[in-house]
């Protein structure tokens, strides 16, 4: 497993585990991040409060179930997104996305997910 993608793994375990500080310490103080509606989040604290927001209004996990080196040295993860709503709403909701990463200096330091 290269350095990479244990830093991935460890992002994603500290997000399941709503450890936003522990997540948070994978990326570069000014991360580029993908906000899964189309837009990029910059910086830890923009990324920590997206969280927070996201983490308010559903229970959400994600699940990396494949990763890919790419040409350029980044790593491609498929991953399966389970979306629990909270109070009332349908029940929940998988799907599988990509998140491709890039980093620098031992840490993230861009996530995009590119068919949103």
């Amino acid at each position: 497993m290269s350095a990479g993608e244990t830093l991935i793994r460890n992002a994603y375990t500290a997000f399941n585990r709503r450890d936003a500080a522990a997540a948070l310490s994978t990326m570069r103080g000014d991360v580029w991040w993908a906000d899964g509606e189309g837009g990029m989040l910059h910086g830890r604290e923009a990324v920590g409060s997206h969280w927070s927001e996201q983490w308010r209004a559903s229970d959400v996990t994600i699940e990396p179930i494949r990763f890919r080196g790419t040409p350029d040295d980044r790593i491609a993860v498929d991953v399966r997104v389970t979306t629990r709503p909270r109070e009332g709403a349908a029940g929940p909701r998988d799907r599988v996305i990509q998140n491709i990463f890039a980093f620098k200096d031992g840490l993230i330091e861009r996530m995009e997910i590119p068919d949103v």
